[in-house]
C-alpha cells in the first residue's frame, strides 16, 4: 500500500501499523487487515474508482445495523478521486469455513441456521434498505447491456440460456418474490464469524436489505456445498426446516445471482 496516495486522515492513522494485504477481497477490490501501535486490529476495504463494489453502500448498512445486529463497526470513512476507503473494526473469532469447525458438521450447520434466523427477526420498520429485487433485477439488465457477463459461461450454467433470456424470465416471474425478511443478501459461511461458544458476528453487508428469505438460503445453500461437500446441502435444509424451503424460488434466486458471481467479467468497468 503507498502511503502517498491514500488521504490524509487515513495515512495518519496508519503511521506505525502494521499492514498484511489479505487475498479474500471481494471481486475488484483490497482488503489489509490493520494493526496499530496499540494491538488493535482493523480490516480496510478499498474500492478504485469505477469498481463495481459500493463501499458506501455497505457504511450505511453497518451504521443502521449498529445496535440491531453484532457487526463491525465502522472507524472510518474516505472517498477522493482514486476511489472509496472504509475502515471497520475486527471480529475477534474464525470464519464458519475455517477448518477447526468442521469435525463436528451438524452443530455448525446448527449454529448457521441459528445466525440466519436472527439476522432474519431484524424488524423491517424502519429499513431504509428496500425494493432490492428490483435495484439486482435493473443492475443484471445494466450489466448485460454493457458487455459485464461471461456469456459462454452464464449459458453453461444455465442450460443453454442466453444472459438476456434468463433476465426476461425472472422480470417476468418477480411477483413471486415477496420481500417481506431482512436479509444478510450474500449469507455465506466466509462472513459469519464465530468462535468455540457462540456466533460472534456477520461481515460484508454492502447488499443487505428487505427481501425474500430464499435469497440467504441459496447463498448459503451453495457455500455449505462448497465448503462441507454436497452431502451437506441436505442437512443444511433438514436443520433449516424443508417444510419451509421453495425450492423453486430458490432457483429463481440462483439465477439471478448468475449476474453478481463468477459470470461478472473482471475489469469491465
Amino acid at each position: 500500500m503507498d502511503a502517498t496516495l491514500l488521504p490524509a486522515g487515513l495515512a495518519g492513522l496508519l503511521d506505525c501499523a502494521a499492514i498484511e494485504r489479505r487475498p479474500d477481497a471481494r471481486l475488484g477490490t483490497e482488503l489489509y487487515h490493520i494493526q496499530d501501535a496499540h494491538a488493535e486490529g482493523y480490516y480496510l476495504k478499498f474500492a478504485p474508482a469505477g469498481s463495481m463494489e459500493d463501499l458506501d453502500a455497505e457504511r450505511q448498512r453497518l451504521a443502521w445495523l449498529a445496535g440491531r445486529l453484532p457487526v463491525p463497526e465502522v472507524r472510518g470513512w474516505w472517498s477522493d478521486a482514486g476511489g472509496s476507503y472504509l475502515l471497520i473494526g475486527e471480529l475477534h473469532g474464525a470464519t464458519s469455513s475455517d477448518e477447526r469447525w468442521k469435525n463436528d458438521p451438524r452443530r455448525l450447520i446448527e449454529r448457521i441456521v441459528e445466525g440466519m434466523r436472527t439476522i432474519h427477526a431484524v424488524p423491517l420498520d424502519d429499513c431504509p434498505f428496500r425494493n432490492t429485487l428490483e435495484s439486482e433485477l435493473r443492475e443484471a439488465k445494466r450489466r448485460i447491456e454493457a458487455g459485464e457477463i461471461d456469456r459462454a459461461g452464464f449459458m453453461a450454467d444455465a442450460g443453454g440460456r442466453t444472459p438476456e433470456d434468463v433476465y426476461e424470465d425472472l422480470a417476468g416471474r418477480k411477483g413471486m418474490i415477496v420481500e417481506n425478511t431482512f436479509t444478510h443478501g450474500d449469507y455465506c459461511m466466509p462472513n459469519i464469524i464465530i468462535d468455540a461458544e457462540s456466533i460472534v458476528g456477520f461481515i460484508d453487508w454492502g447488499i443487505a436489505g428487505a427481501a425474500d428469505p430464499h435469497r440467504d438460503l441459496m447463498a448459503m445453500a451453495d457455500s455449505v456445498s462448497f465448503n462441507l461437500g454436497e452431502e451437506y446441502r441436505a442437512l443444511f435444509f433438514e436443520v433449516y426446516g424443508a417444510e419451509q424451503v421453495n425450492h423453486e424460488t430458490l432457483r429463481y434466486y440462483t439465477l439471478l445471482d448468475y449476474y453478481f458471481g463468477h459470470h461478472v467479467v473482471q475489469g469491465t468497468r
